[in-house]
């Protein structure tokens, strides 16, 4: 009976832990990719940025340098990413990649399919890890009124954040390397100005600020949780305890 009794709590007790972990990594996956998503598909972070980065006279000035006779304005960049962005939101029926303004190769029309193709993924998981969370969120601050997940999961971006922030200001143009031969099969991402001069209105510095950005908002997403812990936690403790 004793044995019976004793599997019973540690079973409950693993089921609770692996409930929490799992809250803790949905909530801190979750997040990450709404972030990640909705700064990506902002497309005033990089508007914001043309004239800081002198965009203008820095790709003409390439284009020159490559001997060629384009010639492009201001306009014409935000119009080229404007339309690189409309291109790659999930699911639309755009087939391939077409900029006004900008020649393209082969190779990089493909690098910006796969591109497209991974941001579908990430936006499925988005919303398939969202639904997992919800209930288990629930199960918890309902059923258990266990808040702890929220405290826990601030604590791991915190260490995940201070991670890759040191990645990025060690040496960015390694880290940013090391992502796309994570998450692409071939060298298509490896683009040559001459073919592709749309390389030249995504400078290195740009998506450092965005990977940043991204870093600052999931970081003040999960201070926001950390308060909320704190004040479910507060309330909590004020609750009656009513004895029989």
């Amino acid at each position: 009976m004793q044995n019976q009794k004793s599997h019973f709590y540690k079973h409950k007790f693993l089921k609770h832990t692996a409930t929490f972990l799992n809250t803790i990594s949905l909530l801190i996956i979750t997040i990450t990719l709404i972030s990640l998503l909705s700064i990506f598909f902002s497309k005033w972070i990089y508007n914001s940025q043309v004239h800081s980065l002198q965009l203008e006279s820095s790709i003409n000035e390439k284009l020159k340098d490559n001997g060629s006779n384009l010639s492009v304005t201001t306009s014409q960049i935000v119009g080229a990413y404007s339309e690189i962005i409309d291109y790659l939101v999930p699911f639309s029926k755009k087939s391939d990649l077409n900029l006004t303004h900008f020649p393209m190769s082969k190779s990089g029309v493909s690098h910006f399919k796969d591109v497209k193709f991974l941001v579908e993924n990430l936006a499925i998981s988005g919303i398939f890890f969202a639904l997992l969370f919800i209930p288990l969120t629930i199960y918890l601050t309902l059923v258990h009124r266990s808040y702890s997940y929220l405290k826990y999961s601030f604590i791991a971006i915190l260490i995940l954040g201070l991670i890759i922030g040191i990645a990025i200001a060690a040496n960015f143009q390694i880290a940013f390397e090391y992502f796309h031969k994570i998450f692409f099969s071939n060298s298509t991402w490896r683009f040559d100005g001459n073919v592709d001069p749309i390389i030249y209105a995504l400078p290195p510095r740009f998506f450092m600020s965005a990977a940043i950005l991204i870093i600052v908002v999931i970081f003040a997403v999960h201070i926001v949780y950390l308060f909320i812990y704190i004040i479910l936690l507060r309330k909590e403790r004020k609750r009656p305890v009513i004895s029989l």
